[in-house]
């Protein structure tokens, strides 16, 4: 059995506080991955020196006992058989399921909106709810998860944790409620992505054979994602065929900018030079440029809700107006705007036109619906109606959810017609 190093190191009595309880934080890491080794668990151990290494020792400058245990645990790994983590099926065991969610803290709202999702439907199961906000890093919340020994797990709902757990290759089956950069096989994630809605509006673009886009987005970072994505499909298109696209941002008024996009300035300049040139006042009328087949707009609704009303008075109704904000309009704001919308096509999450149309402008909190509610219940059935049944696509409360090929889950929005306070669902492509 290993001893308590730092209690008998001269150095340690020198020491501030802060130091000290960072060293016997070390040993018990240390303590820990020990008697992993002893139990020939050897991934145990890898995430053990894993986190022992994030602790930056050199900067503390540990005792050598603790530097030689260090090393005889990474001769241990070399030798121990391989500790690549194979691959672990996805599967539902309803046996021993815990739940990971911010009950506290600045999340909390959110994390009990899922929690009472996922009760809504598991009411003849229970399970073991830990509340995530209060822990520092992943690996701090694995420790006391893993004494569950859980058979599933539903959560986390914070990126980092979600990052912080695949990145510790736990071998549990999970339903997490955020995205990761790697993907496990025995892992899922479900989360609204906006970006993924792109993919939808793409398909509406080529099943409409828009050819010349108008494309407008606002300065902040979201609207500015949304646009990448669709510039990088874009090109992809128009490698293949013959596509114009206009691209504009709002600095000032969304009048303003359409009225440069489509050259009606230029024609207004053109025909006040003219009357100075000739001396006599003319009869003019601004002339637009007739070659654009759709406006799309990634911006807030109060902006987007003036696109179409803009493009009739420049005798442009032709010309399409396509919406996908990039943030979503309170339910109860977005409601009392339905009068003042004009021929707007829109996408939008399936949950929120529900609860528009079912509560007729009463909020989500007032409702006791909502993204995160939806998101929790959607998990629920999601998992039951696809895990070992092939199936792949599933209707749920937060709309209709696609398993890719490569087994990720996608949420699919609606597509709406929105015009004088008429929303109604529109067949997407």
């Amino acid at each position: 059995m290993a001893t308590f190093a730092v209690a008998s190191n001269e150095k340690f009595n020198f020491m501030d506080l802060d130091a000290q309880i960072q060293l016997i934080d070390i040993e018990i890491l240390l303590l820990r991955a020990e008697l992993a080794q002893k139990n020939s668990q050897a991934r145990v151990v890898s995430r053990y020196l894993r986190q022992l290494k994030n602790k930056q020792l050199k900067d503390m400058n540990p005792p050598d006992s603790f530097l030689t245990r260090i090393e005889a645990l990474k001769l241990y790994l070399e030798l121990a058989p391989s500790v690549m983590v194979k691959d672990i099926p996805f599967t539902f065991d309803a046996e021993n399921i815990v739940v990971i969610l911010p009950l506290t803290g600045v999340y909390a709202k959110a994390g009990n909106d899922v929690l009472k999702g996922i009760s809504s439907k598991m009411q003849e199961k229970s399970f073991k709810v830990i509340d995530s906000a209060i822990y520092d890093n992943a690996f701090e919340l694995w420790e006391l998860v893993r004494l569950y020994r859980p058979s599933f797990i539903f959560g986390p709902l914070r990126k980092e944790l979600v990052q912080g757990l695949v990145d510790l290759n736990i071998e549990v089956p999970a339903l997490m409620f955020n995205e990761s950069q790697v993907k496990k096989p025995h892992i899922k994630h479900l989360s609204p992505n906006r970006l993924d809605d792109v993919d939808v509006l793409m398909k509406q673009v080529l099943a409409q054979n828009y050819r010349s886009v108008l494309v407008i987005s606002s300065p902040d970072k979201r609207s500015q994602q949304l646009v990448n994505h669709f510039n990088q499909a874009w090109l992809k298109l128009a490698e293949e065929k013959q596509f114009n696209l206009i691209e504009e941002q709002i600095n000032k008024s969304i009048d303003e900018v359409i009225s440069l996009s489509i050259g009606a300035k230029k024609s207004k300049g053109r025909a006040n030079w003219l009357q100075r040139t000739i001396g006599k006042p003319l009869t003019t009328r601004e002339r637009s440029r007739q070659d654009i087949n759709v406006v799309i707009s990634f911006v807030p609704y109060r902006y987007a809700m003036q696109i179409s009303p803009i493009l009739a008075y420049y005798n442009l109704r032709q010309v399409s107006h396509i919406w996908l904000p990039a943030s979503l309009p309170k339910e109860k704001i977005f409601y009392q705007t339905l009068p003042f919308w004009q021929d707007t096509q829109a996408i939008l999450p399936f949950y929120q036109a529900q609860s528009l149309n079912r509560q007729q402008g009463v909020s989500v909190e007032e409702a006791g619906v909502g993204i995160f509610f939806a998101l929790g219940e959607a998990g629920v059935q999601v998992i039951r109606k696809t895990t070992g049944l092939g199936v792949n696509q599933v209707l749920t409360d937060l709309g209709k959810i696609e398993v890719t090929l490569e087994g990720t889950l996608r949420i699919k929005p609606g597509f709406y017609w929105l015009d004088s306070n008429e929303m109604i669902q529109m067949r997407a492509h």
